[in-house]
């Protein structure tokens, strides 16, 4: 059973190889979302999946990185809902 799902998303430009977040890359995340819930995944806990580099995300004062985050998280509960 499935009770968390880490959430990251692909960078829209080509060749690069680190991870932004959901719903702000080029990837098929809602696709990939989506056929969870019609699995039966009962919508549990998010976990923002970042691997960045420091002249990214990771690079971010955490009070910064924390807020984006959680609007990226809270756009993704929006269309599971």
């Amino acid at each position: 059973m499935l009770t968390g799902l880490q959430v990251a998303d692909m960078p829209r430009e080509i060749g690069r190889t680190d991870r932004v977040l959901p719903v702000e890359g080029g990837n098929r995340f809602a696709a990939l979302t989506s056929a969870l819930l019609g699995a039966g995944w009962n919508n549990g806990f998010l976990d923002v999946e970042i691997f960045s580099t420091p002249q990214r995300f990771w690079g971010l004062p955490v009070d910064k990185a924390a807020i984006f985050a959680h609007t990226a998280i809270s756009k993704v509960r929006a269309t599971l809902a």
